[in-house]
């Protein structure tokens, strides 16, 4: 849902840009990725062993954060001068949203398996 909304979002912000605008926007999309936080925690913890389950997850997060979050700003400055659309940062999180997606399905179910 939210990469479907990104796009509008972005063109929306871009054409009426008001710090309410920005706050409706940040809101209605940060709920959005709020409702799939839990499940993204529990697939980390089902897709790790027991005995390494806490550094597992622990490098995982830390890695995404470093190089979707860390590098955000400097790929998005890149995108808009290289585009030349103050909406290319919307391509960047779509970008990072299919990624998402796609290792997502790559995710074995782990349903009715025990999680030794």
């Amino acid at each position: 849902m939210i990469l479907v909304l990104i796009d509008p979002a972005f063109l929306y912000l871009n054409a009426s840009p008001t710090v309410g605008t920005l706050l409706v926007i940040v809101a209605a999309l940060a709920s959005l990725n709020a409702t799939g936080g839990a499940t993204v925690i529990i697939t980390l913890a089902e897709i790790f062993p027991v005995k390494v389950r806490a550094t597992s997850m622990s490098l995982v997060y830390a890695l995404g954060v470093a190089i979707f979050g860390g590098f955000g700003q400097f790929i998005v400055t890149w995108l808009i001068s290289a585009t030349g659309s103050p909406i290319a940062p919307a391509y960047y999180v779509m970008a990072c949203a299919q990624a998402t997606i796609l290792a997502l399905r790559s995710v074995p179910e782990m349903k009715g398996q025990a999680l030794s």
